[in-house]
């Protein structure tokens, strides 16, 4: 079946490809030979009494009440109401000869008989029956060399002209054949691209794709109408089915096509005054169908062809609005809607021309037209399917670098915190102080704010006010980590003599050659300097124990003892004198219990002739301290 489909399509595409060329023969009569004859001449009952006749009146009267109309052109006039026409047939050939004579293009006919009249022989009516293509057609045969005379009825709404002729059996097979195959493999064209759209809409379940579908399906049923495949076909004996399907394919067809667009485009949500003219249009459609049943036939045409043009118009305007927008497939879209616009223009202007019934004259026409409309339909479908395939491929591609490339930040990460697992581990609680510190530091003052406040000019060392909040939070430190805090506390010996003998700037000389000493001498960070006071200086050293810090002030002592003091030509030696004290997690020791046990060996540093280190326990000096007091 599916191959057939296929078969089916190619030749349809032949078929569009090719014209009919149709020759008029000069005369009518019957020959041996296939053929195909236009009428060239015939006679006409005069119009102003023709809805009055019979056929039994007729026959009887004489010939005055007919008169010829020779054609100039291949058509003959029918006029409003019932009309009689009288051609004479000749079968030049001694064979009996069968043929058919044939009017075309009578969808607006409301009856049609004819009759067939031999020499000396009744009135016969031949079986007239109208066909799928609009085609009236009556079987007649003559015997060799016989004369006859036929007469047609049309009963008519409207003033038209149509086509008449003449064929012989096997020429009339063929057209009609012809004619059947043609109109069958469009529609049913049609119908194949519908079932196919039903298959995507079950494979994707996009809701435009239905709404083409149904669109195709209208499409398909108003192109069989209009190639001859209608009610009236069906049921010729009820003359009010006529041209009913029309009006009501059209208005349904247009329903579907604008809301395919408003789900393709997102119309509602981008255009949404356009998407109102739209909804509106399409009520007013959905109302008309049921109205238009009130209506004859050439009414509904001309509606119908008012719908074509109107809904075609308002599509073509939502195009270029989406096209200015930037929408993709928004022009594509608009070709597609200004192919249809043109045909219904050429349909109406064609109609003017051509008379009403103008539709079976454009088989061709409208055959390409729907094809055409259908395949960039489906063309433009399947644009929007590829967009949304590529826009959902560049989507994971670049869902699949960013995870990639996440992937590896966690690698490296999970790299990194394995390398820094254990040195995290041993610091985090001395980063966490450090933080603590550096962010009260900084709600205090700015950074160089703070160093200026805490910077001795002088020594380059830190000051007594930044000693005061050091010693606190080293204390605390201590005292949390369970590690010794030693403190050393300087003085310079003889301080006052050198000021006294050399000057102050002599004096000021040997402050900042003891501080540069002692910064010389600190060399892990956490160990700090600073100026007490005058010739005072203090060492705070976090995890030190006593032997550490006398090491260190042995080794600063004997530094400063080694090296004389140069200034301005002047040299003199100095030495320092220095009183160590370690906090070691002792019951009811303090910052100023440590400092004063640190003084108080520096006090027996002095005592004892100066220039040594001594050390003294806070509690002994604590407890030295409290037998003063009782």
């Amino acid at each position: 079946m599916t191959a057939f489909r296929y078969i089916k399509i190619a030749l349809l595409f032949a078929y569009l490809c090719m014209s009919f060329t149709v020759l008029a023969a000069p005369v009518y009569q019957f020959s041996p030979y296939e053929f195909r004859y236009e009428i060239q001449e015939y006679v006409k009952v005069n119009s102003a009494n023709a809805n009055e006749i019979t056929i039994e009146k007729l026959v009887a009267n004489s010939a005055n009440d007919w008169h010829l109309n020779p054609l100039t052109s291949p058509n003959v006039v029918v006029e409003a109401g019932q009309n009689w026409f009288m051609v004479d047939l000749v079968n030049q050939s001694e064979l009996t000869r069968t043929g058919f004579f044939v009017l075309r293009n009578t969808v607006v006919f409301s009856d049609v008989e004819i009759y067939l009249i031999r020499k000396n022989v009744e009135v016969s009516q031949p079986p007239f029956k109208l066909h799928r293509n609009n085609l009236w057609a009556g079987k007649i045969e003559l015997s060799g060399y016989e004369n006859a005379q036929l007469i047609i009825r049309i009963a008519s709404d409207n003033k038209l002209n149509i086509p008449a002729l003449v064929m012989s059996e096997g020429k009339f097979i063929e057209e009609l054949s012809h004619s059947y195959f043609n109109s069958g493999t469009a529609s049913g064209g049609l119908l194949f691209l519908a079932l196919l759209a039903i298959i995507i809409f079950i494979a994707s379940g996009y809701k435009s794709v239905l709404l083409l579908c149904a669109y195709f399906i209208t499409r398909a049923l108003l192109l069989t109408v209009l190639l001859g495949g209608n009610l009236y076909f069906l049921l010729p004996h009820l003359s009010e089915l006529r041209g009913i399907e029309l009006p009501i394919l059209v208005s349904a067809s247009y329903v579907f096509l604008i809301w395919f667009a408003i789900e393709l485009f997102s119309i509602k949500k981008n255009q949404p005054k356009i998407y109102k003219l739209l909804r509106i249009n399409c009520w007013v459609l959905l109302v008309f169908m049921p109205v238009s049943l009130q209506f004859n036939v050439l009414t509904n045409i001309y509606f119908s062809l008012f719908i074509h043009l109107i809904s075609n118009a308002l599509l073509l305007f939502s195009g270029v609005m989406l096209l200015k927008q930037g929408q993709r497939l928004a022009l594509l879209f608009s070709g597609i809607i200004s192919l249809q616009l043109l045909v219904g223009i050429g349909s109406l202007l064609f109609s003017q021309l051509a008379g009403e019934d103008f539709f079976a004259q454009s088989f061709t026409l409208y055959s390409v037209t729907f094809w055409l409309s259908a395949l960039l339909m489906t063309f433009l479908v399947s644009r929007h399917f590829y967009h949304q395939v590529k826009d959902k491929q560049v989507a994971q591609l670049a869902a699949l670098e960013s995870a990639t490339a996440s992937k590896q930040a966690q690698e490296e990460l999970l790299k990194l915190q394995q390398e820094n697992q254990e040195q995290l581990e041993v610091r985090v609680q001395e980063r966490t102080l450090e933080l603590n510190i550096a962010l009260q530091e900084l709600e205090s003052a700015n950074h160089e704010l703070a160093e200026k406040n805490t910077i001795d000019d002088l020594s380059g060392l830190y000051n007594r006010r930044h000693y005061d909040q050091k010693i606190l939070a080293e204390y605390r430190r201590s005292k949390r980590n369970l590690t010794p805090l030693s403190l050393v506390i300087i003085d310079i010996d003889h301080f006052k003599r050198v000021n006294d003998d050399y000057g102050h700037q002599m004096g000021d000389h040997c402050i900042a050659s003891v501080g540069r000493y002692i910064k010389q001498c600190l060399r892990r960070s956490s160990d700090l300097g600073f100026r007490y006071g005058g010739e005072e200086f203090c060492l705070l050293l976090p995890e030190t124990d006593s032997v550490g810090a006398q090491a260190l002030a042995e080794e600063l002592r004997l530094a400063i003892s080694n090296e004389l003091i140069t200034h301005q030509q002047q040299q003199l030696s100095l030495t320092i004198s220095c009183g160590v004290s370690t906090y070691q997690q002792q019951k009811e020791i303090d910052p100023e219990s440590l400092f004063a046990a640190a003084d108080k060996a520096l006090y027996k540093a002095k005592h004892n002739g100066r220039n040594q280190t001594q050390i003294e326990s806070p509690t002994e000096s604590l407890n030295y301290q409290e037998q003063i007091n009782e």
